[in-house]
């Protein structure tokens, strides 16, 4: 019986953190399986998935930011949009223009 509350206890944390930080959770979750499958696949030195990997890391802890800023002040719904807009346009800049070649 112990057990199971303990599991029970364990999903609901667990869904609790994926509803207040989804963003986070869905960039973490893309970034784990991308490196798996260049694992599984030995593309580790395919370039293409290092630099979208790298923009990817980069997009976390800013996603992170914009959840708890948006959590602690109630911030409307066209500013949370606008936030996430120039943050994937900074990310793509990102991609773009300032992850060069690794030359492997």
């Amino acid at each position: 019986m112990k057990i199971t509350n303990y599991l029970k206890n364990l999903f609901e944390v667990l869904l609790s953190g994926i509803r207040r930080f989804p963003i986070t959770i869905a960039f973490c979750t893309i970034c784990t399986s991308m490196v798996i499958f260049m694992i599984m696949t030995e593309q580790i030195t395919n370039d293409l998935f290092r630099r979208i990997l790298m923009s990817l890391k980069i997009g976390i802890p800013i996603a992170f930011f914009g959840e708890l800023l948006f959590a602690k002040y109630k911030i409307k719904a066209t500013v949370k949009t606008l936030f996430w807009l120039v943050t994937l346009v900074l990310l793509g800049l990102y991609y773009l223009f300032f992850l060069k070649d690794f030359g492997f």
